[in-house]
């Protein structure tokens, strides 16, 4: 093909679309709307999941991974097992480490986060990245206590924007973390994140200075805390196959280095039969949460707006086949003046990828607003996300395929059959001016296969709404309306450990007494938080096949049960008698008694609760049953649960939860709990969040999808419904209106002609053939 015919080609189509500038509109806006999902969802796809890292070489980039069999593989190491690696592998060309922390940014009060990253001295320099101002870390910053100069710290480009306005002179100016002071040494670039998607860091911080931010909690020396990542860069030509065969060698040593020894034997042996290998990290570590949650369900996403691309190929096919009845006079002319019936196709599928070009183009502004809008549906105030969803030749390209292969489908069809008229018969039949009788079957399969891919949709996406209102509409056993979580971190406090508990229960008892507040109690662990604790049981008489009982455990104070709205159903709450000097006593739902007990009543019965070393195995009596509440996650059934007194447990972390019922709005609420903690000492941080917020953050995936899903089912409906109105309805009419008068001018009721059209576009959407003319 000669370029000058190709431009004629363009510049004859551009004409034609001239002509009929609302069909053309109407076209324009299916394409972008059926292009422009594809390309947003693809671009969530695209950013999450197939994005190399915007590192050096992201192709070398390894991440350290143990599996057992039968368990889920992991990638979380404890810090002795990092430096053992540090010290002992010689296997990749570096290695760093790398794991997630939340700073306070205020002086004391109400928590101002600040997003971060504890990283090893080479995290810099084995990702390849340069800071944009100053420097990274070296070996004395990652000292514990700090360098020679004191804590540093290297700052996000974003966060040198928001706090320090972007100034230049940044470096070496202080930056207080949780109330100590860190200096500035570096500035990151903007397309720098981190390793983990989907989460972007404020501040990066040397594993040497943990100590100083977490003091008597620090996890440097903890053999049984699993809170970072070990990854690194393969040698040149290394694969990480041959790289893993290698890298196992250092297992045993690592394993007997690093043995937690307050272990059960049992545990220590499968802690030796964990199994290493060297996964790719060029797109990211493993682990994200936000990948976790949202990549299989942007995949189903996919083939949902997939579908409907389909509905709208469909609809521009028909209605390519209705404008080609209009147009068969033209083309039968072309034909007998000696066009080839090629020519003729090129030309038609010129107009048609013209056409979806131009859909695609439009569709691709949209996207580019709708995934932004996405990403924003899944932040929420206490965990952001932030996700690079600018455009590369990824996109690019997936838009063009998409392009293509719409104009394509929606193309081929019509121009083959409308270039198989003949001459003289077009010529007669445009001569009488009664056309009514050239429909093609062709157009009817296709409105019922629109009619029927919408439905499909449509009922899936009402299985999903089916989902989400299951979620939402279920019983958690608790109340969240009106309840205030407040997290309490007392580490920069002059409380040693020993004393948290008092300060704790202190704090809870001001915060109780504060106005329009109703019940206030402590809580380890909040439901639906994500959060965790389970412990092993051993109950007379009870066992589990294949696997050591166990049940989730919750430490609380008393009180606990009102703040919640969960009902004590028998046996009675904990009080202030029950001390670390009294018997050990919990309360269990009503799972745990069923599981464990059957049908006897629990109260009074007694099992015990297998520890660690520290903890040695403790008796527990039983002394009251509450109602089933939801715990981690409201997918999953009401758990077996067991609820310990906080005074009962040996050791109190530096934060703890506390749950505050109240009748006052939000606001005021967070004022009076602020204002109370501060009275007990002003040197408490306190982050604040409702309990609605936890539940909604729980089901935001349902959310999301079923939103998405069902957006989706009614722009198929939609794009359905305008093919077989637009085909059979307007265009019909405007083909028979000779017909139509001849019927009129016969005699014919103008009621009855008008029936004729609606009974024919009925029948078509229903998928069945095309009504016989009335007598």
């Amino acid at each position: 093909m000669r370029p000058d015919s190709l431009a004629r080609d363009l510049r004859f189509a551009l004409r034609l679309l001239g002509r009929t500038p609302i069909v053309s509109g109407v076209a324009l806006l299916s394409l972008a709307l059926g292009i422009g999902a594809n390309v947003a969802i693809f671009s969530l796809v695209n950013a999450l999941l197939v994005r190399p890292l915007p590192v050096e070489d992201p192709a070398q980039l390894v991440q350290v991974q143990f599996s057992r069999d039968g368990d889920r593989p992991t990638t979380s190491l404890t810090y002795p097992q990092w430096e053992y690696i540090r010290d002992h592998q010689d296997v990749l060309a570096g290695v760093f480490a790398a794991g997630t922390a939340r700073f306070n940014l205020n002086a004391g009060g109400e928590m101002r986060p600040a997003q971060g990253i504890w990283a090893s001295s080479r995290y810099f320099q084995v990702l390849g990245v340069r800071p944009l101002l100053g420097r990274g870390f070296d070996e004395e910053d990652d000292r514990r206590g700090g360098g020679p100069d004191g804590p540093a710290v290297v700052i996000s480009h974003g966060f040198w924007q928001r706090e320090f306005g972007g100034d230049a002179g940044v470096l070496g100016r202080t930056l207080r973390l949780d109330g100590h002071a860190f200096t500035v040494v570096g500035v990151m670039p903007a397309d720098f994140f981190g390793t983990n998607v989907g989460r972007a860091f404020d501040v990066i911080v040397p594993f040497g200075a943990e100590p100083i931010i977490r003091g008597a909690d620090s996890l440097l020396d903890r053999r049984s805390a699993w809170w970072l990542g070990v990854a690194g860069r393969l040698q040149p030509g290394e694969t990480a196959e041959a790289a893993a065969l290698r890298f196992r060698a250092l297992v045993p040593g690592l394993r007997e280095a690093t043995m937690p020894q307050d272990w059960r034997p049992q545990d220590q042996a499968d802690y030796l039969s964990d199994r290493l290998d060297l996964v790719s990290a060029a797109t990211g570590t493993a682990g994200s949460p936000l990948r976790q949650r949202y990549g299989r369900p942007l995949f189903v996403l996919l083939g949902i707006v997939a579908l409907v691309l389909l509905i709208a190929c469909a609809n521009m096919a028909n209605l390519l086949l209705a404008q080609s009845v209009a147009r068969r006079r033209e083309l039968a002319i072309r034909l007998s003046l000696g066009a080839s019936r090629a020519r003729l196709v090129r030309q038609l599928l010129v107009e048609s990828l013209l056409l979806s070009g131009a859909g695609a183009v439009a569709g691709l502004a949209l996207a580019a607003w709708t995934s932004r809008a996405l990403v924003g549906m899944l932040s929420t105030r206490t965990v952001p996300v932030d996700v690079d969803l600018s455009l590369d030749w990824r996109v690019f390209a997936f838009t063009a395929a998409v392009a293509v292969v719409t104009g394509l489908l929606f193309g081929v069809a019509p121009a083959f059959w409308s270039t198989r008229v003949h001459p003289g018969e077009a010529l007669r039949d445009q001569g009488r001016g009664i056309v009514g009788s050239t429909r093609p079957g062709l157009g009817h399969l296709l409105v019922a296969a629109q009619v029927a891919l919408s439905f499909v949709l449509v009922c899936g996406a009402m299985l999903f709404v089916r989902t989400l209102v299951a979620l939402t509409s279920q019983d958690v056993g608790f109340d969240a309306t009106g309840v205030v979580v407040a997290t309490l971190d007392v580490r920069r406090t002059a409380t040693p450990p020993d004393g948290r508990l008092a300060l704790f229960e202190r704090v809870r008892e001001a915060v109780a007494a504060a106005p329009g507040v109703d019940a206030a109690a402590l809580s380890f662990v909040t439901p639906v938080s994500g959060s965790s604790w389970n412990m092993r049981i051993a109950v007379p008489g009870y066992s589990e096949a294949g696997r050591e009982p166990s049940s989730l455990v919750n430490g609380v104070s008393p009180g606990y049960f009102r703040a919640m709205g969960t009902p004590l159903l028998s046996g009675r709450d904990f009080t202030s008698a029950d001390t670390d000097e009294a018997p050990d006593v919990v309360i269990v739902n009503e799972a745990f008694a069923r599981k464990a007990f059957g049908q006897d009543n629990p109260v009074g019965r007694t099992f015990d609760l297998d520890g660690y070393a520290q903890f040695p195995t403790r008796r527990l009596e039983i002394v009251g049953i509450a109602a089933d509440s939801a715990y981690r996650s409201l997918r999953d059934p009401l758990p077996p649960t067991m609820f310990a007194p906080v005074t009962q447990e040996p050791r109190i972390a530096s934060d703890v939860r506390m749950v505050v019922r109240a009748s006052t709005s939000y606001a005021a609420t967070q004022a009076a709990t602020l204002a109370a903690v501060a009275s007990i000492d002003d040197d408490i941080v306190v982050s604040l969040k409702t309990l609605e917020e936890d539940l909604n953050a729980a089901v935001l995936q349902e959310r999301l999808v079923a939103l998405l899903s069902a957006s989706f089912g009614v722009l198929a409906l939609l794009l359905a419904a305008l093919g077989p109105v637009r085909r059979d309805g307007a265009f019909s009419v405007a083909r028979r209106t000779n017909e139509i008068g001849i019927r009129i001018a016969l005699g014919a009721e103008p009621r009855r002609v008008a029936g004729l059209v609606a009974r024919q576009v009925l029948l078509v959407t229903a998928g069945g053939p095309p009504p016989a003319p009335p007598p």
